[in-house]
């Protein structure tokens, strides 16, 4: 169940929740504004005022029929909330607990959701109210040394599933070695910046990441260059130091 999806590191997506504000350096250039404005246009539903000129307007939209496709899905790697962040604060708690309360129920064993935030601080202070399921991954958005006190709120949260950081865009050289050291992270992504005026990836950033996870042997997987369309723009997939990373836990493979 959920959509197929062009982002290489999950299979599927699903969002009971549209739309979202901008919410540091990472969200400069933000993918899902441009989705969201095509479905706004077509009338989806969910998607009303969620865009305007051009950007997010903070309206959130509540879709609580698409919870179902939680509780159904088989996807190994099922992206929750790819065109909104789950823990932002126009999301009720009723609606968050309605979400991994349908996850909890799912019967398919081998389902994974992918939770990714930039709301830290509320992912951990929810997880203190609402259990995780194991097969929930809670990860966090970590591009710029500024956003590093994003790991140590992931370091809080109260699940028995994997967590997990995505490194997209990399903005500036990042070292993630304490919570590699002490058993946080369990998976990294890193990636460079798309679409039209993306800021540059300088590749030593990412070997840095790469030798880091090595070191502990986290698994990384490493999306894509930086450009406006990194699939043509540069070499897809890349290769570190002639490898492609596209490494993954054994059990989202």
């Amino acid at each position: 169940m959920g959509q197929s999806t062009g982002i290489a590191w999950a299979k599927g997506t699903v969002s009971p929740v549209k739309g979202c504000e901008k919410y540091g350096p990472e969200c400069r250039i933000c993918y899902a504004v441009g989705w969201a404005a095509r479905h706004q246009g077509k009338g989806s539903r969910g998607y009303e005022g969620v865009v305007a000129d051009g950007d997010w307007t903070g309206r959130i939209g509540l879709v609580p029929e698409a919870i179902d496709e939680l509780r159904r899905s088989r996807v190994r790697g099922l992206f929750v909330n790819s065109m909104s962040d789950t823990f932002h604060r126009g999301v009720p708690d009723e609606f968050v607990e309605r979400m991994f309360a349908a996850m909890a129920a799912n019967p398919h064993p081998e389902a994974r959701f992918l939770v990714l935030t930039k709301r830290s601080d509320r992912m951990a202070e929810v997880s203190r109210r609402i259990a995780f399921d194991a097969r929930i991954w809670a990860g966090v958005t970590v591009g710029c040394r500024a956003s590093l006190k994003r790991l140590d709120d992931l370091r809080r949260v109260e699940a028995p599933g994997r967590r997990w950081v995505s490194m997209e865009p990399l903005l500036e050289r990042v070292d993630i070695r304490p919570w590699l050291a002490d058993g946080t992270l369990d998976w990294v992504v890193v990636a460079g910046e798309s679409g039209p005026g993306w800021r540059p990836l300088d590749w030593a950033w990412v070997e840095d990441i790469v030798d880091a996870c090595d070191e502990r042997g986290v698994p990384v997987f490493v999306k894509q260059g930086a450009g406006r369309f990194p699939k043509t723009d540069c070499e897809y997939p890349p290769r570190i130091r002639g490898v492609v990373r596209h490494g993954m836990p054994a059990d989202l493979a």
